[in-house]
């Protein structure tokens, strides 16, 4: 599982430079909290501090990272919902907070935490994977790999 996180780390680097240098307009958008996913069409809203899956006012599925939270979006700008191995597919909801944590010496911008947790359809289930950490204040695509790293396949 550490594998995975410093996994998550080297890839978000690219976003984390990119993010340093400007406030990403990205960032400031709004988040995409709707779906339609897994048979349904499906939101997210918070439960206790977290977000939590729903239909409806039905809890679907709690997530482990903090709200207020949104569905990664693809290159269009809408929520990517990613095919993958034996018919699943995943969506992948994301939680940005700025870096608590005084800047690093010799950096310019914005620094933030991502957390981003996975949730996969398969066989009729949703399953959500476990929370990836990484650095970074964008909310553009994301790599497939975060997507899936997440479960153990």
């Amino acid at each position: 599982m550490h594998l995975r996180a410093v996994l998550a780390a080297v890839l978000a680097v690219p976003s984390s430079v990119a993010a340093a240098q400007d406030t990403p307009a990205s960032a400031a958008a709004p988040l995409l909290t709707q779906v339609a996913f897994a048979g349904g069409d499906m939101q997210l809203g918070e439960r206790g501090g977290h977000c939590a899956l729903l239909r409806g006012e039905t809890e679907l599925l709690a997530l482990a990272i903090p709200a207020p939270c949104g569905f990664s979006p693809d290159r269009h700008g809408k929520v990517r919902i990613e095919p993958f191995n034996r018919g699943s597919r995943i969506v992948l909801v994301e939680h940005i907070r700025p870096d608590p944590r005084p800047p690093l010496r010799g950096s310019v911008g914005p620094e933030c935490i991502r957390e981003t947790q996975a949730v996969r359809a398969i066989g009729g289930t949703l399953e959500a994977g476990h929370v990836i950490a990484s650095a970074g204040c964008d909310r553009g695509p994301t790599d497939q790999k975060l997507f899936v790293a997440g479960f153990g396949w």
